[in-house]
Parts: C-alpha cells; structure tokens; sequence
C-alpha cells in the first residue's frame, strides 16, 4: 500500500497500516512558504490516541522506520502565524513487507513476491532428501522440512506442487503413494494419515515407472464443505512446512528406503499478524 497527498491545510493525512515486523519509508517535501508544524504520528488504538514519532521541519526523504506497528499518518498543525501557508507534499508507503520466510536446507531455495500481508513463495528443490519410516501392513511414510513462516497468524490459500520423486532400492519400481504439504513430518502411518495433508490436503502420485514418479499435484477444496484455506497459529513459535510422502504397502517392509523430490512448491498465502 502506499499513499501520496498534498496537504494544505491544518489536519490528518490518511492513515497507512503498518503490521509488527515490517517497514516503510515516508518522505515529505516542504514548499518555500510552508510555515505549519509537520509531524509523522502513530497509533495504537485505531486513532484514540498518537504518538509523534518525528517533528519534519525540512524536507525529508527515504527516511526508514525498522519495526513499526500500528497505523501511520502525517499531522499539520499551525505554526508561529494563525493561518496555514503552503503546502507539504508527502508519501507513505510499505517497502519491506512482514513475512518473508527462509527456504530450509541447502537444497531448497525460495523466491518471495508479493505485497502487504498477501505473499507468493516459490520453493526449487533439487534432489531434496527424503526418508522413510516403516509400518508393516500400511505403508512407508516420511517428510522433509523445505521452509520456515515467519512468526504469525498464516492463512495459506493454495499451493501446487511440481516435480517429481525418485526412490531408493528395495523399493519396488512401479509404488504408488499420496504427496501433500504439512506442519510437521509424521511418526507413524497412522500420523501419516492425518499430517501429509494438513496444509495441503494430500494427492495420489502417479503410478512410479522405474522407482520414479510424477508428483505434480494442487490443493482441492471438498466443495460447499471445506476451505481451500489453511489458518496456522503460529503467534507463539513460527510454523514450519514440510514436503511429506506416503507410500502405499507392497513397496518393501524397511526403513532402509530413501528417495529425493526435484520440483517446486508453489504456495500463496497471508501473514495476519504477530501478538
């Protein structure tokens, strides 16, 4: 968001939000007949009450505020004469956004975009490890963590998943399995079951030719009763996202199997703010 305005006469500017954790620049540039007072304000309390941050008597510019939070504006007030002359043309505006996570491992990487609270990730993974645990009569089941959120409520809002798995001997060439997206690796099938698909709901991989599949999946929304939309609280300790594989029995009852996903993920989603 970023806004622009001339103000010339005693009052408020609009007001910018501003979430913890992010940054802006404001600058504001004086014509020569400007004699009012310019402060840059804060508030806490949906406008209640404000706090002067600075007292701009010359021009400013690109000047940047580290760790706002609140909502911003510019206030003009009268100076030394008893009627306001000129003008002061300013800008507020969002320029390092909140919630710019961290690609985890040396094999993943991540491009952010985005603006405010709404953010597109892409993560590349080349040749990102995968390991496997063992439950008799289920199936194989493993995870590996590609990306730390920052602190925050996240509200993810789809994903897509594109690449694809190759497996380790003994498993048997033509597996088939279910890849997903979420919060945590599981410790069982059972586990498995439930937490695959916890940001992402779970996808049937292709039938492996080889030892290799295709995993190339997006998040489905059960219609009229289900949101494509995950809410993760992580106000308290930042959410992690995993990459998480199931492998249906018939593979090999062992622990020995491991694999590697090569692709993207590709996911969209919001940081609704820290406590």
């Amino acid at each position: 968001m970023r806004i622009s305005q001339t103000l010339d006469a005693v009052g408020r500017s609009i007001w910018l939000p501003v979430n913890k954790g992010e940054s802006f620049t404001y600058s504001a540039d004086l014509s020569e007949t400007f004699d009012g007072v310019l402060k840059l304000q804060r508030t806490f309390n949906a406008g209640q009450t404000w706090e002067t941050v600075a007292t701009i008597s010359v021009d400013a510019t690109a000047t940047t505020v580290y760790d706002a939070h609140g909502h911003y504006s510019f206030l003009v007030t009268l100076g030394s004469e008893s009627t306001l002359t000129g003008n002061a043309v300013i800008t507020l505006a969002n320029v390092v956004e909140a919630g710019a996570g961290t690609a985890n491992g040396a094999t993943v990487s991540a491009v952010e975009s985005g603006e405010g609270i709404l953010r597109k990730t892409v993560l590349t993974c080349v040749a990102t490890p995968l390991t496997f645990g063992d439950e008799a009569g289920q199936g194989q089941y493993g995870g590996v963590k590609v990306y730390d959120f920052p602190a925050g409520l996240i509200c993810t809002l789809g994903e897509v998943i594109n690449g694809g798995v190759t497996l380790t001997a003994p498993a048997i060439d033509t597996w088939n399995g279910d890849i997903g997206l979420g919060v945590e690796a599981p410790t069982d099938h059972q586990d498995a079951a439930n937490k695959t698909g916890s940001v992402m709901p779970k996808v049937a991989t292709t039938q492996a030719a080889s030892k290799v599949a295709v995993t190339d999946a997006v998040s489905v929304a059960t219609a009229l009763t289900e949101s494509g939309g995950r809410w993760l609280n992580g106000t308290s300790a930042a959410i992690d996202l995993y990459l998480n594989l199931l492998i249906d029995d018939n593979v090999a009852h062992t622990n020995s199997i491991t694999g590697t996903f090569t692709g993207t993920i590709t996911f969209t989603w919001m940081n609704l703010g820290a406590l």
